[in-house]
């Protein structure tokens, strides 16, 4: 039976998982919050309390998991960029020198990446411009993943814009 493991179940991964309830794959979901655990239960055969920047526990996690999807973000004000995505990419790029059997991850980065291009179309071919540090952990966190690409293993950026929804108000946020 195919392995899916969510690595970071908030807003983008719960949505996901709940969507998923029907489904012919074992599913795991990961949080970095004890109060989550019992929340999340119904949507998966299982979930890990994990902090995915400890490269052991994440290589642990990931021994049994086919296809790996990354909807990280930062928990907490003031949680370092370069902590919870490059660390945890570099967890998972260890966890696959360690022989995971990973055949995709998806990974949920941002369209920050681009900057402002004054309202001008952008596609995934426009060059990267980070004026800032966490634009620059970000990019370094999608190449870390992307040379993960061999074989028959494959990897997929999704450069999201906003996220909004019910109870994610850009308005709000502004």
């Amino acid at each position: 039976m195919r392995h899916t493991l969510i690595l970071g179940c908030g807003y983008i991964g719960s949505a996901l998982a709940a969507s998923w309830k029907q489904r012919e794959f074992e599913l795991t979901l990961t949080t970095t919050s004890p109060s989550r655990v019992a929340e999340l239960g119904p949507l998966a055969d299982r979930v890990l309390l994990l902090d995915a920047t400890q490269k052991a526990s994440t290589v642990q996690a990931l021994a049994n998991v086919d296809t790996l999807i990354v909807t990280l973000a930062p928990s907490k004000p003031g949680s370092s960029y370069r902590a919870i995505y490059l660390d945890t990419a570099r967890a998972i790029a260890q966890a696959v020198h360690a022989g995971a059997p990973i055949k995709q991850i998806v990974y949920t980065g941002s369209a920050s990446v681009y900057n402002d291009n004054d309202g001008a179309w952008v596609t995934e071919d426009h060059p990267l411009a980070p004026k800032e540090e966490r634009q620059a952990v970000l990019i370094e966190a999608e190449r870390c993943l992307l040379e993960l690409a061999k074989g028959s293993r494959h990897v997929c950026v999704l450069r999201l814009g906003e996220i909004y929804g019910p109870e994610r108000d850009p308005a709000q946020r502004l």
